[in-house]
């Protein structure tokens, strides 16, 4: 059970529907994210990529709904949790204390049974695992949820932006085969190998997040990899067995995120988001640099 804001709370004044308590046990009772009452919820808590105040109210209440479905029926709802939420932090000033206590609270759960319901399919669809992976680094506070809006991961060719030591902003274009210069044709090359760091000191006895590792041990025993995606695999075992934070560095996000997709045998899509690692230089002072250390996308 999932702790909420009772709807006697002074939050719920600050809906422009006055119906929202009523609109959200009716959608409990029906799910369905492409029904009028689901358009109505949106339409209270989002606004052009934005959260309104009742936002942090709502929210517990529609990840409780999400907790007590099966994958199949809870997928979308995930999906839409995930990208309102990496967005979230932009809005948080004004809200009272114990309301962010209990918003915050229920992201964790958010993680666990989104996980829990993710392992228990033996593969997702591709659209589905790059919304919904993205969406869990989301549910943990880190800046690389922000994919579930971003232009990086767009079909065939993406744009991002990343900023060198300096704060200069480099505009790239995405493929699945690597990173070049906004404008320029594609060059394919191969996936960078990843510096191997152990996280395993800093474990989580709550961690959702391992519930992977079988994912990765499984491609790594019997899959066939090149050396490259070895790395980022042996380094995302070491992340998941540890959990994830806001904290964790964005070079080794792009890596488990990456190592997700590919495991989940969305093999191109996965190796685009490794490609992370791509070295770019700076189109104003040439500073060489990884891309996934400066990447800003969510930012500007």
């Amino acid at each position: 059970m999932v702790k909420k804001i009772e709807y006697t709370h002074k939050i719920w004044n600050m809906s422009e529907n006055n119906n929202i308590c009523c609109l959200i046990e009716e959608f409990a009772q029906e799910p369905d994210t492409e029904s009028e009452i689901f358009e109505e919820i949106t339409d209270c808590i989002w606004d052009s990529g934005s959260c309104k105040p009742i936002f942090y109210a709502v929210i517990p209440y529609l990840i409780e709904i999400a907790s007590n479905l099966d994958y199949n029926a809870a997928k979308d709802l995930w999906c839409y949790l995930g990208s309102w939420i990496s967005v979230q932090d932009k809005y948080r000033n004004d809200i009272s204390e114990d309301v962010l206590e209990l918003f915050d609270l229920s992201l964790k759960t958010a993680q666990k049974e989104c996980i829990r319901q993710i392992v228990s399919v033996e593969k997702i669809e591709t659209d589905d695992a790059l919304y919904l992976y993205a969406g869990l680094f989301a549910f943990a506070k880190h800046r690389i949820g922000y994919m579930t809006m971003g232009s990086y991961k767009d079909d065939t060719v993406g744009v991002s932006t990343a900023k060198c030591s300096l704060g200069h902003l480099n505009d790239v274009m995405v493929y699945n085969s690597g990173i070049v210069p906004f404008d320029h044709e594609e060059c394919s090359h191969d996936v960078p190998m990843a510096e191997f760091k152990s996280f395993e000191g800093n474990s989580d006895p709550q961690n959702p997040w391992i519930d992977f590792l079988d994912k990765f041990e499984n491609v790594l025993n019997y899959g066939e990899v090149s050396e490259a995606i070895k790395s980022h695999l042996l380094l995302a075992e070491s992340i998941v067995k540890s959990g994830i934070t806001s904290e964790l560095p964005m070079r080794y996000a792009f890596s488990l995120y990456g190592c997700l997709l590919y495991c989940n045998g969305s093999h191109d899509e996965g190796k685009r988001i490794l490609h992370g690692w791509d070295k770019i230089i700076c189109d104003e002072c040439g500073e060489e640099f990884v891309f996934a250390d400066g990447w800003c996308e969510d930012i500007w």
